[in-house]
């Protein structure tokens, strides 16, 4: 899908994550709601390094 913003143009390609429907998480106006719980596990990040006004944190 492309996206037009003040002359400039992009480009979305939405990732899709699967996912199992998890337990019920309660109730809305009388609905039951159930959790979602993603099927892939989760990758640890690497730290990055930031910069604020030209000090660098993590």
């Amino acid at each position: 899908m492309q996206y037009h913003f003040h002359g400039a143009t992009y480009e979305h390609d939405p990732s899709v994550v699967p996912v199992s429907e998890g337990q019920v998480g309660g109730k809305y106006r009388g609905a039951e709601w159930k959790t979602h719980v993603a099927n892939v596990p989760s990758q640890p990040r690497a730290p990055r390094q930031l910069r604020y006004r030209g000090v660098m944190y993590s």
